[in-house]
Protein backbone atom coordinates (compact mmCIF):
# COMPACT_ATOMS: atom_id res chain seq x y z
CA UNK A 1 0.00 0.00 0.00
CA UNK A 2 2.66 2.65 0.72
CA UNK A 3 4.35 1.87 -2.41
CA UNK A 4 1.22 2.82 -4.66
CA UNK A 5 0.87 6.22 -1.95
CA UNK A 6 4.13 6.61 -3.28
CA UNK A 7 4.00 6.28 -6.80
CA UNK A 8 0.72 8.40 -6.93
CA UNK A 9 2.38 11.04 -4.93
CA UNK A 10 5.62 11.02 -7.84
CA UNK A 11 2.62 11.13 -10.35
CA UNK A 12 0.84 13.82 -8.93
CA UNK A 13 3.91 16.27 -8.28
CA UNK A 14 5.42 15.56 -11.66
CA UNK A 15 1.89 16.73 -13.11
CA UNK A 16 1.74 19.56 -11.04
CA UNK A 17 5.35 20.67 -11.99
CA UNK A 18 4.45 20.20 -15.54
CA UNK A 19 1.53 22.38 -15.09
CA UNK A 20 3.62 25.17 -12.92
CA UNK A 21 6.19 24.68 -16.24
CA UNK A 22 3.70 25.50 -18.91
CA UNK A 23 2.44 28.30 -16.80
CA UNK A 24 6.01 29.67 -16.52
CA UNK A 25 6.46 29.16 -20.27
CA UNK A 26 3.09 31.16 -21.16
CA UNK A 27 4.22 33.61 -18.73
CA UNK A 28 7.44 34.07 -20.07
CA UNK A 29 6.04 34.01 -24.04
CA UNK A 30 3.40 36.66 -22.75
CA UNK A 31 6.40 38.95 -20.92
CA UNK A 32 8.27 38.43 -24.83
CA UNK A 33 4.94 39.65 -26.83
CA UNK A 34 4.48 42.28 -24.01
CA UNK A 35 8.31 43.34 -24.17
CA UNK A 36 8.02 42.98 -28.34
CA UNK A 37 5.29 45.23 -28.80
CA UNK A 38 6.26 48.23 -26.45
CA UNK A 39 9.95 47.92 -28.42
CA UNK A 40 7.80 48.01 -31.51
CA UNK A 41 6.06 51.44 -30.54
CA UNK A 42 8.80 52.97 -28.60
CA UNK A 43 11.54 52.23 -32.28
CA UNK A 44 8.05 53.74 -33.98
CA UNK A 45 8.30 56.96 -31.69
CA UNK A 46 11.91 57.34 -32.11
CA UNK A 47 11.51 57.45 -35.78
CA UNK A 48 9.19 59.98 -36.24
CA UNK A 49 11.15 62.11 -33.79
CA UNK A 50 14.37 61.66 -35.91
CA UNK A 51 12.29 62.25 -39.26
CA UNK A 52 10.95 65.81 -37.67
CA UNK A 53 14.22 66.53 -36.34
CA UNK A 54 15.84 65.89 -39.68
CA UNK A 55 12.92 68.31 -41.36
CA UNK A 56 13.72 70.90 -38.65
CA UNK A 57 17.43 70.92 -39.61
CA UNK A 58 16.63 71.14 -42.84
CA UNK A 59 14.58 74.24 -42.71
CA UNK A 60 17.27 75.78 -40.27
CA UNK A 61 19.90 75.19 -42.56
CA UNK A 62 17.66 76.55 -45.47
CA UNK A 63 16.91 79.45 -43.29
CA UNK A 64 21.09 79.25 -42.61
CA UNK A 65 21.81 80.23 -46.29
CA UNK A 66 19.29 82.70 -46.60
CA UNK A 67 20.54 84.59 -43.69
CA UNK A 68 24.10 84.40 -45.04
CA UNK A 69 23.09 85.74 -48.34
CA UNK A 70 21.18 88.56 -46.66
CA UNK A 71 24.40 89.32 -44.91
CA UNK A 72 26.70 88.87 -47.74
CA UNK A 73 24.29 91.55 -49.49
CA UNK A 74 24.26 94.38 -46.61
CA UNK A 75 27.75 94.28 -46.33
CA UNK A 76 28.28 94.71 -49.87
CA UNK A 77 26.27 97.52 -49.82
CA UNK A 78 27.63 99.17 -46.79
CA UNK A 79 30.99 98.60 -48.20
CA UNK A 80 29.58 100.43 -50.96
CA UNK A 81 27.85 103.16 -49.02
CA UNK A 82 31.01 103.82 -47.10
CA UNK A 83 33.26 104.04 -50.99
CA UNK A 84 30.41 106.83 -51.58
CA UNK A 85 30.73 108.31 -48.50
CA UNK A 86 34.26 108.61 -48.73
CA UNK A 87 33.94 109.92 -52.42
CA UNK A 88 31.49 112.75 -51.38
CA UNK A 89 34.02 113.60 -48.40
CA UNK A 90 37.12 113.93 -50.68
CA UNK A 91 35.03 116.37 -53.17
CA UNK A 92 33.74 118.23 -51.14
CA UNK A 93 37.21 118.39 -49.16
CA UNK A 94 38.59 119.24 -52.61
CA UNK A 95 35.85 121.76 -52.85
CA UNK A 96 37.04 123.55 -50.12
CA UNK A 97 40.42 124.02 -51.09
CA UNK A 98 39.30 125.14 -54.42
CA UNK A 99 37.50 127.67 -52.76
CA UNK A 100 39.68 128.82 -49.83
Amino acid sequence: MCKQVQNYLQICCSKQTSIEIEQLNARVVEAETKLKTEVTRIKKKLQIQITELEMSLDVANKNNIELQKTIKKQSLSLTVSMGTHISYKNFVINCLRYIS
